[in-house]
């Protein structure tokens, strides 16, 4: 009796050694292939308008609307908003907007922007800008190696 006790009991710590192996093993590969950095990003466009035949071309943008994606086959409504837009400048002018995301590295990352005048009426989606993150920065030192 006492030797199959003892099996069992080895068993029972083979498999327990064999899962804190295989969670260790999940755990390093989820945090590399999740791997983000927070990067500060600039978009630039030039203010669109409309209403070009009316005296003195005032009919600009009122609002914009810049999103991104992963996925450029997801519909507009599906990307997601980047907030805090400046209020649109006068037609013609250079616009630009600084901002941060926590993105995923070895990804790239699609971005467009719409406008939309005093009367709701929205523009099509701009030109879509990509931008790819590469995975360039190696792992922390090892402090402990002995």
């Amino acid at each position: 009796m006492q030797y199959k006790q003892r099996i069992s009991t080895s068993r029972v710590i083979a498999f327990v050694w064999l899962l804190i192996l295989l969670l260790s093993c999940l755990v390093i590969w989820s945090c590399m292939s999740a791997r983000s950095l927070e990067l500060n990003l600039v978009r630039t466009w030039t203010a669109p308008g409309d209403d070009w035949n009316e005296p003195g071309n005032t009919g600009g943008a009122s609002v914009y609307d810049l999103r991104y994606t992963r996925d450029t086959l997801l519909t507009w409504d599906q990307w997601n908003v980047i907030p805090g837009l400046p209020v649109p400048d006068s037609v013609g002018a250079p616009e630009s907007f600084s901002f941060s995301l926590d993105l995923i590295v070895e990804e790239t990352y699609f971005f467009a922007i719409r406008s939309a005048d005093n009367k709701n009426n929205w523009s099509e989606r701009s030109n879509i800008g990509s931008l790819f993150i590469p995975d360039d920065i190696p792992p922390n030192t090892i402090m402990d190696f002995q």
